[in-house]
């Protein structure tokens, strides 16, 4: 499944809610940007061996982040006036405990933003790019020192981030599956993203977690008669 982190104590209320919304709309942009980019052409080419193209892409605001730090969403946002504490608070950003500096916490990755039911980005979830898997160091999104680095990372829970609310690909899902009268619900991003590409477009995923009360809710008012189809994986989450 994905991996997370609780916030750490006095960092998510240094930022206001619309300030964090603002740093993780503006890093959205930069993630987005950058998948053009020639340093994401293996990312790129992953996502075309999914069938996943550039409408998709764009319907879901798909990003790479950069692993050069001159690159980053860090350095990007930084130059628009967003503090490191915003940064990390919207969890952006993660600082080296070496010397205290920022980086990206998704460095090296597929970047899929999260939206809430209004269409706010308010977190991401990251995949590490095939072939680039053993290739991970402090600046490469895992965070430190040679550690095997989880296929996925979510935005850690913030003011903003709580991932037993949230459904993924909801407004997106919504017109269609009030049309098909029913919803797909699936466990991973990568699940819902590439059924979107193959034109099933009433499918929502849960965030690599326990399906909670509040998204089962959440999913069922997106048909008229409230039908919820499940299609879980067994095994891992959003492979």
């Amino acid at each position: 499944g994905a991996a997370s982190a609780p916030a750490p104590a006095g960092e998510a209320g240094g930022a206001g809610a619309e300030r964090l919304l603002e740093a993780l709309d503006a890093a959205a942009e930069v993630y987005e940007v950058s998948l053009r980019d020639r340093s994401a052409a293996q990312c790129a080419a992953m996502l075309r061996r999914r069938g996943i193209r550039a409408k998709t892409c764009s319907l879901f605001r798909l990003g790479y982040a950069p692993s050069r730090p001159s690159d980053s969403a860090t350095a990007a946002l930084r130059a628009r006036g967003f503090t490191e504490e915003e940064l990390l608070a919207a969890g952006i950003s993660v600082r080296r405990e070496a010397d205290g500096s920022l980086f990206d916490r998704f460095a090296g990755r597929l970047v899929i933003p999260i939206s809430s039911s209004s269409g706010d980005v308010v977190g991401f979830g990251a995949r590490l790019v095939e072939g680039e898997e053993e290739a991970e160091g402090e600046g490469g999104g895992g965070g430190g020192g040679g550690r095997v680095a989880a296929k996925y990372l979510n935005s850690r829970e913030s003011d903003v981030f709580k991932k037993s609310e949230l459904l993924y690909a909801l407004p997106v899902a919504r017109s269609a599956a009030r049309r098909a009268d029913a919803v797909v619900l699936v466990e991973g991003y990568m699940d819902a993203i590439a059924l979107h590409a193959a034109g099933v477009e009433n499918v929502v995923a849960c965030l690599g977690t326990a399906i909670s009360e509040a998204q089962l809710e959440m999913a069922a008012r997106l048909s008229p008669s409230r039908v919820v189809l499940l299609s879980l994986d067994a095994d891992e989450a959003g492979r």
